[in-house]
């Protein structure tokens, strides 16, 4: 027992939420161990950007006798300890991944990781009973993927810089065209590097969400 909450017993199927608690304070534990971090400074870094996490909470987190995590907390924590905050909730090596699902449908390890970054859907790769909102997740896909295509425009311009005008000019209009599709979306596209902040300005009014009625 600490502070009145059972030790886990490693037999008993914890339900998802508490799963995942347990799965987040051993990542916390390996990753702040590998970074001679104490659980002080961990908290007192938490502390610095508005988390207030005890020192001895950490140390319940970690144990798994603390079966609660907050969001506002695992994103705090990745940030202090500098890692994808993916890689709390769905570790990827194979003992990590072992136990209980992590996640409410089930998934753990790398499919679990896919469906947090919007990769891949949570009925994938097992063929699980597909949801009525389907058609809302492929528009919700649709639309990472166009951050995720611009943003390989981005470095692919950067790669092709100097070397190749007429690759360049191409990536631009590539660029161009991914930005006026965020936009049509409702969404605002990414900010542009200082050398590639002339592919918005050559769109002038057409783009800028100016009407001529």
């Amino acid at each position: 027992m600490c502070d009145g909450v059972p030790v886990p017993d490693p037999k008993t199927p914890l339900p998802w939420p508490e799963a995942l608690a347990v799965t987040v304070g051993r990542r916390v534990a390996h990753l702040r161990k590998a970074q001679k971090m104490t659980a002080q400074q961990l908290s007192g870094a938490l502390a610095g950007i508005g988390i207030e996490l005890k020192r001895t909470v950490i140390g319940n987190l970690e144990s798994g006798y603390r079966r609660t995590v907050t969001l506002a907390e695992v994103l705090g924590i990745a940030y202090v300890l500098g890692v994808p905050p993916v890689l709390l909730m769905a570790p990827l090596s194979e003992d990590e991944a072992q136990g209980d699902a992590t996640l409410p449908v089930g998934l753990k390890g790398w499919p679990a990781a896919q469906w947090i970054t919007g990769e891949r859907p949570p009925w994938f790769p097992y063929n699980r009973i597909r949801p009525s909102s389907v058609p809302y997740w492929d528009e919700q896909y649709e639309l990472l993927r166009l951050y995720r295509s611009h943003e390989a425009g981005v470095e692919a311009w950067f790669r092709a810089r100097g070397k190749d005008w007429g690759q360049q000019r191409a990536i631009e209009d590539g660029l161009r065209t991914t930005r006026e599709l965020i936009r049509r979306e409702g969404y605002q596209p990414p900010p542009l590097w200082v050398e590639l902040q002339h592919i918005d300005e050559r769109e002038g009014g057409e783009d800028d969400g100016s009407t001529d009625d």
